[in-house]
Formats: C-alpha cells, sequence, structure tokens
C-alpha cells in the first residue's frame, strides 16, 4: 500500500509503536522504487529550516537558496507527530500543496511521514490527519 501511495505521490503517513520498523519500511519503499531516501527529523527543525539557506542578492534584498536537485526522491518527515505546530504547519504546506514559501518540490519527489501515536505516551503534539497506515 505504502509503494503505491508513495508511486502516486499521495502523502501518507505512518503510524505506529516505537521499535515497529516504520522508517526501515520506509527506506525498503524507497529502494525499490529507485528513489533516493531522504529523512528529516521534524522534531529537530525549526520552521525557517525548511525555506532554504539565506542569502543576499543584488539589491541587498534576502533570498532563500532551496536545494535544486530534481532527483526521484522519498522524503521521510520522521517524528512529525512530535514537531511543534508551528513546524508542523509548515511541512504540512509542504505535503499538501507541495511547497513552501518559494521552494516547490521537483515532480519526482514523494514525502511521506513516520510516527508514534499519542497511546504509546511518546511526545505528541496535535496532529490533522491525512492517508494514514497504522502499524
Amino acid at each position: 500500500m505504502l509503494a503505491l501511495l508513495v508511486e502516486a505521490r499521495q502523502p501518507c503517513i505512518v503510524w505506529g509503536p516505537p521499535g515497529a520498523a516504520k522508517s526501515q519500511i520506509a527506506q525498503q519503499v524507497a529502494a525499490d522504487a529507485s528513489r533516493e531516501y531522504v529523512e528529516v527529523r521534524a522534531l529537530l527543525l525549526d520552521p525557517v529550516d525548511l525555506r532554504g539557506i539565506p542569502w543576499r542578492d543584488g539589491a541587498d534584498r534576502t533570498r532563500w537558496a532551496p536545494s535544486d536537485d530534481p532527483g526521484r526522491w522519498l522524503i521521510n518527515l520522521e517524528e512529525l507527530p512530535s514537531a511543534v505546530p508551528m513546524v508542523q504547519a509548515a511541512l504540512y504546506q509542504l505535503v499538501l500543496d507541495r511547497k513552501v514559501g518559494e521552494y516547490e518540490l521537483p515532480d519526482g519527489a514523494s514525502v511521506i511521514a513516520c510516527g508514534n501515536r499519542k497511546s504509546d505516551r511518546g511526545i505528541i503534539g496535535l496532529i490533522s490527519t491525512f492517508n494514514m497506515l497504522p502499524m
């Protein structure tokens, strides 16, 4: 099911208890689909991290320099339910609109998320649901 969602570029979240191999399953799906696996630890991000590296243009204005790699990626937003609400909101824009600020995901990229359930008593914030695959 996860492989089909990845190829269709449909975002989903894989929920499950700690140690249930959620990340390893995502890595296997990426390998089977010949995609580069990119793990992003949402818990460690600040909202501004998602826009790229700031730089000054010729008019002395701040611009953002995101990655320009057009590769076939499977981006796993690891620990998304544990991220602070501002990071979750920014990542939802990336997941649902396929862009954050001026940055737009390349056509070859797919996004999934992995996280623990509230019942696992980990650090869990409020999270909206999109395609959910329970473990």
